[in-house]
């Protein structure tokens, strides 16, 4: 409710009438285009997240989308963000008879390409943005700005994609004097983890889908913007 009220007020403060206004442009029938596009979108998603998945087959594309679909739409309503999310789509496949460990070994897999494709994807934006910032003027004050923050998502992509190698033993260590059988747990996940970056080419295909998607969404978002004129 309170993000609510500030979406409201943030509204009102940039003038509701001409947001309302410029929002009308897109219509009935561009929104409905637009949700159409998105649920496109989450079958790259899906396919991503199944590639990763190694053993399961393509007719689960369907339950991968719907649970990266899930995914997301928990961790924007839920607390602790991706977290939520995270918690919700695993449960979804666990239920559906999908092994827990290959379950979140994927998933692992999946989140890190998807940052590793993000990383590419925003790399290609800052080279477009410095081309631009070169040219001089007042844009010149950005280059700092830009460079910094190209610099630190290559290092959080870093740690991310080296996490699980020290996160799981340290998880399995902390989590035997919590929860009885949960170093098996996190052995059984370390195993299929490595069965998975042993198929480099399912790898490969997760990174390569998850960038499309990418990709994808940048399109959505000129596609709404050509429908509003602007």
């Amino acid at each position: 409710m309170l993000g609510l009220a500030a979406a409201v007020w943030a509204f009102g403060s940039a003038g509701l009438d001409s947001i309302i206004a410029i929002a009308r442009r897109l219509g009935v029938a561009g929104f409905l285009l637009y949700c159409v596009y998105s649920l496109g979108v989450f079958g790259l998603l899906g396919a991503a997240w199944l590639a990763a998945a190694v053993g399961e087959r393509l007719p689960r594309l369907g339950l991968f989308t719907w649970a990266r679909l899930m995914r997301e739409a928990a961790s924007d309503l839920l607390p602790f963000s991706q977290i939520g999310g995270i918690v919700v789509s695993a449960r979804m496949l666990t239920a559906k008879g999908i092994a827990s460990s290959r379950v979140y070994a994927s998933l692992i897999v999946d989140l890190t390409t998807e940052m590793a494709s993000q990383l590419i994807f925003t790399l290609f934006g800052v080279a477009i943005v410095a081309s631009i910032l070169m040219g001089g003027g007042e844009a010149r004050s950005l280059r700092t700005l830009v460079f910094v923050g190209g610099a630190i998502m290559i290092a959080i992509m870093g740690v991310f994609a080296l996490a699980p190698r020290w996160i799981l033993p340290l998880a399995g260590r902390i989590g035997q004097h919590v929860l009885p059988g949960f170093v098996a747990a996190t052995e059984e996940i370390g195993a299929e983890l490595r069965a998975i970056y042993a198929r480099r080419g399912r790898v490969a295909l997760s990174f390569a889908i998850n960038l499309a998607a990418w990709v994808a969404s940048a399109t959505g978002a000129w596609i709404v913007l050509s429908l509003m004129d602007v």
